[in-house]
């Protein structure tokens, strides 16, 4: 058994590089989830990988989201 507090999730995300100018550590990002349709919720970002992956030609973006009603859960999928 793990036990995890979910109150702060991680969201990761892969943006392209034509969109990284627009992307830094601090910002404020909007997202949505397929399990929630609908409604938007917000992230701050935290990480962005500095590694291209060159198949996909993108980078990794993870944002820190506060999730304190425990509406988004580990393995959703996210479009921001």
């Amino acid at each position: 058994m793990a036990i995890a507090d979910l109150s702060r999730v991680w969201v990761e995300f892969a943006a392209y590089e034509r969109d990284l100018p627009w992307l830094a550590s601090g910002q404020t990002a909007r997202f949505q989830v397929n399990a929630l349709p609908g409604e938007d919720f917000t992230g701050s970002i935290v990480f962005v990988d500095p590694l291209l992956d060159e198949r996909t030609r993108t980078v990794r973006v993870r944002l820190e989201a506060d999730n304190a009603d425990g509406r988004l859960r580990p393995g959703m999928l996210a479009r921001g």
